[in-house]
């Protein structure tokens, strides 16, 4: 089984931590090829680089996705996710749902950590898109630029510290059942916090990469009708060759 790890974002360094991850958590289950973009934003901090990322990923999904059995959409706010399960054939799985829909297993009472306190508005919209608001109880966005250094460690120590310290306050204060780390470049920190936590610790990348594989091995159709099927026929202009003739196509 092959998966498409897909980040929209031009960090290839993110990429690799990501694809590792992955990899490592699958334990052979799949193998995983990583694609980056080359163009967009570095890096998503904002609302209107959200968008211009998600443009980035239907390039990419288009681009990559054929001989693949599923893609994981990597980037922590889920750019284009939707746009993409409409214009692919194979699963799509976005690293923020996934982790969402894994910590709604576990627990009722549910936080979540990312970094940048000017990214927190965008996942809480996520989670009202998804309807699993109701299951959010704590927030927590720390600035820790030193976490997005391309030379960074695996595991920063004054970054794990500052997880933890975020982490613990946020589980006595709002009795949580489940943590959410989201954020590609914490890829790889859930051990080492799990290590030190009294309740699970989610990874979206982790969490993506088992769910595209279990739709990939269900076997799950794509949608023929309803909003989820392909609209085909389009006329786009200034695009991807390749993503201009997936719109475009009839067949």
């Amino acid at each position: 089984m092959q998966l498409l790890l897909l980040n929209p974002n031009t960090s290839d360094h993110v990429t690799q931590r990501m694809r590792q991850t992955a990899q490592t958590a699958l334990s052979g289950a799949a193998d995983i090829v990583g694609v980056t973009a080359t163009e967009g934003p570095r890096i998503v901090g904002s609302r209107a680089e959200n968008v211009l990322a998600a443009q980035q990923a239907l390039a990419l999904g288009v681009a990559h996705a054929p001989g693949m059995d599923a893609v994981i959409l990597a980037i922590s706010t889920d750019a284009g996710l939707w746009a993409l399960r409409e214009i692919l054939d194979i699963p799509v799985v976005g690293m923020l749902q996934a982790a969402l829909l894994c910590a709604a297993q576990l627990g009722q009472r549910v936080g979540l950590i990312t970094l940048g306190a000017h990214m927190l508005p965008v996942y809480q919209e996520q989670a009202r898109l998804y309807q699993l608001d109701g299951l959010m109880h704590a927030w927590s966005a720390p600035a820790l630029p030193q976490a997005f250094a391309p030379h960074a460690q695996a595991v920063e120590p004054e970054v794990l510290a500052q997880l933890q310290l975020h982490a613990e306050q946020m589980i006595d204060s709002h009795d949580l059942d489940v943590l959410v780390l989201s954020g590609a470049v914490l890829s790889g920190y859930r051990a080492a916090l799990q290590a030190q936590l009294p309740v699970p610790v989610i990874d979206g990348i982790e969490a993506a990469a088992w769910q595209a594989v279990a739709m990939a091995r269900m076997g799950s159709a794509k949608a023929r009708i309803g909003s989820f099927s392909r609209v085909m026929g389009r006329e786009v202009s200034g695009m991807p060759a390749q993503l201009t003739a997936r719109m475009r196509a009839l067949v």
